[in-house]
């Protein structure tokens, strides 16, 4: 009876669960294979003992004959390259991190190892996430498992993932250098707005209300508590900018509102826009999300 050996250093539980799961299965079908474990240093070994004979196995459709073998090793690839996916990905996505990037503290590791993973598999913000990355990275994987195992019968995981599949390790190192892309561009954007902040608490405010109308092409309109637009010595050529350059817009509207310092802003658009949450960052309580006017419904009452 031959075996194949499939040994782990940091995976024996969950190596043991599947094999166990896949493997039932088989014995369903007539095909027993005995499991034995042997611990070696601190590499775990599962012997998979497989009994000499033919199978009806259906690979792809139809039915074909094929080795006792070869139906057993489809199904350990396929539990190997679920682990790898499962289970190993986030491991050795931590380790690159630890590895690289030790200088940053646990928080900011965990921040960045998420950033990672949603890089990885393309996580929607709503939280969903899009199988398809994973399951095409699952087939490569399955596909290089079963070509090795054809022609050897031993598989240490953690050395086949660094040295038998370095393009996937490769995608892994990649994923992290876009998450600390983003980490640095993110904090960076939290240290510009806590300045932000700190200029809008130390000024005294300049006014009292100012009401935000978003018209046609993205263009901010500030007006005052009366509908009339706000043009004054503190905004000097900012109002000009904001109706006829072609400068960011939220930009203008940032460096308007810091510069006339007002006591409540009262938004006239959706709360999903992108700016609001700049607002809230930088403004906190002083900002409102209005419920509904005529300002919110296009500006009729604007006072050119």
């Amino acid at each position: 009876m031959e075996a194949i050996h499939i040994g782990t250093q940091n995976c024996t539980n969950e190596i043991r669960e599947r094999l166990d799961f896949e493997l039932r299965f088989l014995e369903e079908e007539g095909i027993k294979v005995r499991i034995d474990e042997d611990i070696k240093g601190n590499i775990t070994f599962f012997d998979c003992n497989i009994p000499e004979g033919d199978a009806l196995f259906q690979i792809s459709s139809p039915w074909v004959h094929r080795s006792t073998r070869e139906v057993v090793i489809h199904y350990i690839a396929n539990a190997l390259a679920d682990i790898i996916i499962g289970n190993l990905e986030q491991f050795f996505v931590a380790k690159i991190i630890e590895a690289n990037f030790a200088h940053f503290d646990a928080k900011d590791r965990e921040n960045i190892l998420g950033k990672a993973l949603i890089h990885l598999n393309n996580f929607s913000p709503n939280g969903g996430i899009h199988y398809l990355p994973q399951i095409e990275r699952k087939d490569r994987i399955l596909t290089r498992i079963l070509s090795y195992l054809k022609s050897n019968d031993e598989l240490i995981i953690e050395g086949f993932i660094r040295f038998r599949l370095k393009d996937y390790f490769q995608e892994l190192e990649l994923a992290v250098e876009q998450a600390i892309e983003d980490f640095m561009m993110e904090k960076e954007y939290k240290e510009f707005i806590r300045l932000l902040k700190y200029f809008v608490d130390i000024q005294e405010p300049k006014v009292d209300r100012v009401n935000i109308v978003l018209r046609d092409q993205g263009v901010f309109r500030l007006l005052d508590k009366d509908g009339q637009i706000i043009d004054n010595e503190y905004l000097e050529g900012i109002i000009f900018q904001m109706v006829e350059s072609d400068i960011d817009y939220e930009d203008l509207l940032i460096s308007a509102l810091i510069t006339i310092a007002p006591a409540r802003i009262v938004v006239h658009f959706s709360k999903e826009h992108p700016v609001v949450e700049t607002l809230n960052s930088i403004f906190e309580s002083r900002v409102i999300i209005c419920p509904g006017c005529n300002l919110c419904k296009g500006g009729t009452n604007i006072k050119e």
